[in-house]
């Protein structure tokens, strides 16, 4: 159905949310991926866009956690890339994925999710990072494999 809106350029937000909304219960992530190019011009800021996106990227970590432990950190800074790409980054919602960061060992790469995370829900954050002794270093070394925002996550712990 998604297919068949796209070939005829259906912009109506009903059909879309029906679709979208079947494509994140099937698991249909690659096709929600084109659904989102597609509807990128045309609902660009609306919750149907974001349930989309979080729906991707939730399913891009999960499938770098399920991966074998040599790909997994190429992995992750493949996800940060696209996230960095994404045009609604800031209102999606962090926590599972700094959750399976955290249990992967990958305290830098949840530490990273900080800079999407609003200010207020941020500093509950602080306390579990602040015991990690070599996040910073972590942040910096990321920093150098071309991710942004490690310094703005840098600056705030070690603000704190």
């Amino acid at each position: 159905m998604g297919n068949l809106c796209m070939m005829y350029t259906i912009e109506d937000v009903r059909y879309w949310n029906f679709i979208v909304n079947n494509a994140i219960k099937l698991n249909m992530v690659r096709e929600l991926k084109t659904y989102v190019e597609f509807l990128r011009e045309k609902c660009d800021r609306t919750q149907l866009y974001q349930i989309a996106w979080q729906a991707i990227v939730e399913d891009a970590f999960h499938q770098a956690s399920i991966a074998s432990s040599d790909n997994l950190e190429e992995r992750l800074i493949s996800n940060f890339l696209m996230l960095q790409s994404c045009p609604v980054s800031q209102s999606l919602n962090y926590e599972k994925i700094m959750q399976l960061c955290q249990n992967l060992g990958k305290h830098e790469y949840a530490a990273l999710l900080l800079q999407y995370v609003p200010e207020e829900r941020r500093n509950r954050f602080y306390e579990y990072f602040s015991t990690k002794n070599s996040i910073l270093r972590d942040l910096e070394k990321l920093e150098m494999r071309g991710l942004c925002g490690t310094k703005k996550v840098r600056q705030w712990l070690s603000s704190r």
